[in-house]
């Protein structure tokens, strides 16, 4: 890592209160010419430091470069030691923080009376990992870390904003007999550091950048260790203590995000304009070196921004058989990362963020974004649940559509609706929506939940039945995009495809290929139903918890701290869907949105959608970056 490698000297030397030096002299001593005895040297130490470059505070001048804080703490393992084996340790940096003390926080490590080799273990910061064994520590990673944007930075050319000092760990090793003399300790960085050069676009205007993913793709005969790893201090390498033996070549992925936030810890952006640049820094794992002839991995960073435009960059740095592979990434290092200016306009790439995700993954075990009443952009507010256009929506990342087509007449169709509010949209330019997008981005898929929306008229539900299946029939992009469902679909199966999940008893055969179920929408806690297609039947979850007649006519605000609870609960039932062999064909959908507040009649107010949506919907997003990562289902 050049000057991010942090040559930490720690000196262990005796303290000169109640420690042995003497001896006796003898002849056959070589040095003193007497009969001295080997100097026996026990009791407490004190630890002196001194570095070339280190942790706390990243020096303003060069990135790379991290410097020691007062108050910093170092942990300390030493299996040979006296009593402790292992001790907390607070840094005083010296007149340049790169030279300073180590004060114990609690108990000193001792030598041990009896002499010998004692072998040093140091680790920065000392909550940072946890001796698995001798050596061996288990390693956390952050799998959302975060940059700091400074508020003096707003105007200025470029940014530079300040990593996650949490990720950086530094470990240190050294072997060693008691002596007056002390161990020196060399510490060096544990995790790779990638730093991100992302400019603003070449033909003018301005990216808004919101954050940056960098997923990792891993195929190595070592198990995936998920969002932790364990790792030899001595040898300096990745092992695997989940297996005894290795076995056939295995591939995992991890993804770490990165989030942009002010100096008060809020969530912000950066306008990146042409001719100037933002640069952040993400921590991730090491790659193991030793075991660079077994292992591939591939790294893709993917630029999070406000509109149609997005940069997703493969970092290509060894061409194995065609494949673009990042195996050369040196392990513990700063790898410098400078992505290409992105595109704008007509030639947006749109989101395709399923494109990049394994074939074998289950569908029903992913976090799919979708859109309650879908089609409403052109509402009025009180209908209004939506902002943007179906396209549009694609372009966002949203994958799952609520739609609810009407009826004319007993014969036709008619547009979709929101209750007995006609949105203007046709049934067939959403589909022919549907067909655009995916014939640009030929590795995604969209899933439609569709319910008869009856509240126009009475009109029963028997002759809707009719008239859908011979839209379906008859619509040439759904006709050749038609998904069929089974409860264990996945990813690979669904690419270039359109799944329906009707909520009416549409008897599902391969003309159609629709999926039916059925749900109470006025649940709490949520609904299990059956879903059955033609693939094959399952469960589905259903919390669909719309407006405050679901929960007794409860107050605006009992209903919605309710409506939080049960929304957050489902992200919950989704994790022990994921995890539990038993559930792991179910699905799950969770409905954030509902309306609060209502005026004559029960009709929403002008505000009833976007009142819940403030609540409800911050309350999912902070609960999805406090928890454990996992599945949430349809959200």
């Amino acid at each position: 890592m050049g000057e991010v490698l942090k040559t930490f000297f720690l000196h262990l030397a005796v303290l000169t209160t109640g420690v042995a030096l003497c001896g006796c002299v003898t002849e056959d001593n070589p040095v003193t010419g007497g009969n001295e005895e080997p100097v026996k040297v026990e009791g407490s130490v004190r630890f002196e430091c001194s570095i070339a470059s280190s942790k706390a505070a990243f020096d303003g001048e060069d990135a790379g470069q991290i410097l020691w804080q007062s108050g910093d703490r170092v942990k300390i393992f030493c299996g040979q030691a006296r009593n402790a084996k292992e001790a907390s340790y607070s840094v005083t940096p010296g007149s340049t923080a790169k030279d300073g003390f180590l004060t114990a926080s609690g108990n000193a490590l001792e030598w041990n009376a009896d002499g010998g080799q004692h072998r040093f273990f140091a680790v920065y910061p000392e909550s940072a990992a946890v001796m698995a064994k001798e050596g061996v520590l288990t390693v956390p990673v952050n799998l959302l870390q975060k940059c700091t944007v400074k508020s003096s930075d707003a105007t200025g050319k470029d940014v530079v904003a300040v990593p996650d000092k949490s990720q950086v760990y530094l470990v240190a090793t050294a072997d060693e007999t008691p002596s007056e003399e002390g161990v020196s300790l060399v510490f060096k960085p544990l995790m790779t550091m990638l730093e991100i050069t992302i400019p603003g676009p070449q033909a003018g205007g301005v990216s808004r950048v919101t954050g940056l993913s960098i997923a990792t793709e891993i195929t190595s005969k070592s198990a995936a260790a998920g969002d932790k790893f364990y790792y030899d201090i001595a040898a300096s390498e990745l092992v695997d203590l989940s297996r005894s033996s290795y076995g056939a070549p295995l591939t995992r992925s991890q993804t770490v995000f990165i989030d942009l936030v002010d100096e008060s810890g809020n969530l912000t952006y950066v306008d990146v304009g042409s001719g100037r640049t933002l640069t952040v820094t993400a921590f991730l794992p090491p790659v193991s070196q030793n075991a660079a002839a077994s292992i591939k991995s591939r790294t893709t960073v993917r630029v999070h921004m406000a509109s149609d435009t997005e940069v997703v960059h493969p970092l290509k740095t060894h061409n194995d058989g065609g494949m673009d592979w990042t195996t050369r990434i040196p392990a513990s290092t700063l790898y410098p990362v400078c992505l290409p200016s992105p595109v704008s306009g007509a030639g947006s790439l749109g989101n395709n963020w399923i494109t990049y995700l394994p074939d074998d993954i289950p569908v029903c075990q992913l976090s799919l974004p979708g859109t309650h009443d879908a089609a409403t952009v052109n509402c009025s507010t009180r209908g209004k649940c939506q902002v943007y256009t179906i396209a549009e929506q694609l372009k966002r990342g949203v994958r799952v559509f609520d739609l609810r087509p009407a009826m004319d007449n007993e014969s036709t169709l008619g547009n979709i609706y929101h209750g007995i509010l006609d949105t203007g949209v046709t049934m067939s330019s959403v589909f022919s929506d549907f067909d655009n997008y995916l014939i640009a981005n030929p590795g995604e898929f969209v899933i439609v939940l569709m319910r008869y929306e009856s509240d126009r008229n009475s009109i029963d539900v028997s002759f809707y039945n009719k008239a859908i299946r011979s839209f379906l029939t008859g619509n040439s992009a759904y006709r050749s995009r038609k998904a069929a469902f089974r409860p264990d679909l996945r990813v690979g199966d669904l690419r270039g495809k359109i799944l329906i999940i009707s909520r009416n008893d549409l008897t599902p055969d391969s003309s159609i290929e629709t999926a039916y179920t059925g749900w109470s929408s006025g649940n709490v806690a949520g609904d299990v139903r059956k879903i059955v297609g033609t693939g094959g039947t399952t469960d589905i979850y259903v919390q669909d918890m719309y407006s405050q007649s679901c929960d007794g006519n409860s107050s605006d605000a009992d209903f919605l701290a309710k409506k939080r609870q049960v929304v957050c609960g489902m992200m919950d039932i989704a994790s022990r869907l994921s995890t539990d062999p038993a559930f792991s064909n179910n699905w799950l959908v969770n409905y954030t949105s509902a309306y609060v507040g209502t005026g004559i009649f029960g009709i929403p107010n002008q505000d009833s959608y976007a009142r819940n949506a403030a609540s409800t919907n911050t309350a999912a997003y902070n609960y999805l970056i406090s928890r454990e990562a996992s599945p949430t289902g349809i959200v």
